[in-house]
């Protein structure tokens, strides 16, 4: 007998949440090297106006970006945090859901600092 038993929520938490978290940590990674790149260039490098111009798009486009998906990445990283501390998850899986949060938050909390400068100058 072959039967599929149904999977526990918690355990159905758990296998969609990891590459919910993975994908969008690597989203709020690039998004800050990003960001971090493009100011470097208006840095270090002298610019044409045109040059200026796209690179002041694409860091806007990015501020925009971050601004639209923090606040559901923040609902993501507080619905995972309630559930380490309330729900009933084995071990490993609360430990997986502890370090994969804790990345994930890094990065979501690490991007106001990048975009706090401001405006990139002119």
């Amino acid at each position: 007998m072959n039967e599929t038993t149904p999977l526990d929520p918690s355990k159905q938490f758990v296998a969609a949440v990891i590459p919910l978290l993975k994908e969008y940590l690597e989203k709020l990674r690039s998004i800050a090297e990003e960001a971090q790149r493009i100011r470097e260039v208006f840095a270090k490098e002298r610019l044409d106006k045109e040059k200026k111009r796209i690179l002041t798009l694409k860091y806007d486009l990015l501020t925009q970006l971050f601004k639209r998906l923090s606040p559901p990445a923040t609902q993501l990283a507080q619905e995972v945090s309630q559930r380490i501390e309330h729900g009933k998850l084995d071990e490993l899986d609360r430990v997986e859901l502890m370090l994969r949060l804790a990345e994930y938050e890094h990065a979501l909390l690490s991007l106001p600092r990048v975009f706090s400068m401001g405006p990139l100058a002119a």
